[in-house]
């Protein structure tokens, strides 16, 4: 197939467009684009049953119509190299972790492997509640204007598709006969799983006294919870409160920019866990 050929696609008869790219172009780096664009294009893919693609049968008195259509989806299974359209996703860069380790799900560190960072024994993370320990291996983007070759470096990213901020150690809590370092745990995680927010930052971790502040993810805005909390004294340990200083806190809680969340046949899926 030569440069600048373009290839038009369409559904067959009883089948609508689910995602994907219907018209794509042969660029030079030997990828293919996405038409009138120097993005890498996507596999079109017809997986949705047409609905009434018959028109609707005028019934005699006495007679009974029945069907077999279901509103069900059929399920796509694109294989993952095929929807690289020519391009070459490189494997992604090898971590380090100062005074820490990195073990890796796959060797070669290929997009859908992962990486856990951890510190070594005596040390701890210098702010557990930001930095991120585990990360996913993702195609980076491609711009045929960047990558004459098609060849695109793969980058590390957070399971809910953040840049991360990658793990640091720091000498673990040290505790003498005359004092002991703050604790470091006094408050309890807030935990941000299924609320589609992150820590932005926390002054002091989980330190009394710290303060930690909530971002939604890309794509959220704020519906309930608390943006700004305080680790303070407790009737029993710990306890995160919010502005007042009066009243418990919660997490962000963050909803779709959209009025409404996409139903979950439309292929959506929530983003990981922090």
């Amino acid at each position: 197939l030569r440069p600048e050929s373009t290839f038009y696609y369409e559904c067959d008869p009883g089948f609508t467009k689910l995602d994907g790219d219907s018209v794509i172009s042969c660029h030079t780096s030997g990828a293919w684009l996405r038409a009138g664009t120097t993005s890498a294009a996507t596999l079109l893919r017809c997986c949705r049953t047409a609905p009434n693609f018959c028109p609707p049968v005028t019934l005699l008195d006495g007679s009974v119509m029945s069907s077999s259509y279901t509103e069900e989806l059929t399920t796509c299974a694109a294989d993952k190299m095929v929807d690289r359209m020519g391009v070459d996703y490189q494997a992604c860069p090898e971590l380090s972790v100062d005074f820490g380790s990195v073990a890796y799900s796959a060797a070669d560190r290929m997009v859908g492997s992962s990486a856990n960072l951890s510190c070594d024994e005596g040390y701890e993370s210098e702010n557990e509640m930001v930095l991120d320990t585990l990360v996913i291996c993702t195609k980076g983007t491609f711009d045929a204007s960047l990558h004459p070759d098609g060849a695109v470096p793969s980058v590390w990213r957070t399971p809910d598709g953040r840049e991360p901020r990658l793990l640091r150690c720091q000498n673990a809590t040290n505790c003498t006969e005359e004092a002991c370092d703050p604790d470091p745990f006094y408050c309890d995680k807030l935990s941000t799983m299924g609320r589609f927010s992150y820590v932005a930052n926390a002054t002091l971790g989980r330190q009394l006294g710290s303060t930690a502040f909530f971002h939604c993810l890309n794509g959220y805005v704020p519906d309930s919870g608390n943006v700004t909390v305080r680790c303070v004294e407790g009737s029993d340990g710990g306890a995160w409160v919010d502005s007042t200083l009066q009243r418990n806190a919660t997490a962000l809680q963050c909803r779709p920019k959209q009025s409404a969340m996409p139903a979950a046949d439309d292929g959506w899926d929530p983003p990981g866990v922090l």
